[in-house]
């Protein structure tokens, strides 16, 4: 652990595999406490986050459910006192052919590729808290 993260927490959404696993992996490599959300089981993540020494809060959501995002990034801050890093990775997409996909289906992923609901929660709190610390880096 490089430990310049050292103090710091990480909310990583779809952390339980790909690009937000890596980036939950890599946070706590440096030192950060990581914060592991996905609408999977994140238990292999949060294991890998442990192994490296770091402090990591599991949440098993739909990032798209605002209450259960809100609730985590409550638990969240209630638990480390801050948020400093938010890394808004969950979204799904549908695998068939454009022909085939419903309106409901694109509906869907239009909204869940860009996970509005979790960056604009994420963001909300980073304004309603850190600004005024002049803290916190929420991309």
């Amino acid at each position: 652990m490089s430990g310049d993260f050292a103090g710091k927490v990480a909310f990583v959404t779809g952390a339980a595999s790909g690009i937000g696993r890596a980036s939950a992996v890599a946070f706590a490599a440096r030192g950060a406490a990581v914060v592991v959300c996905d609408l999977a089981e994140p238990a292999d993540t949060v294991a890998e986050v442990e192994r490296l020494g770091a402090t990591a809060l599991p949440f098993q959501l739909d990032v798209s459910d605002g209450d259960a995002l809100r609730d985590a990034v409550d638990a969240a801050v209630r638990a480390f006192g801050r948020l400093d890093y938010a890394h808004n990775n969950a979204g799904t997409f549908a695998v068939a052919p454009l022909a085939d996909l419903t309106e409901a289906d694109f509906a869907r992923d239009r909204r869940d590729v860009h996970n509005m609901p979790a960056a604009l929660l994420l963001h909300r709190w980073n304004h309603g808290t850190n600004q005024t610390k002049r803290r916190g880096q929420i991309r």
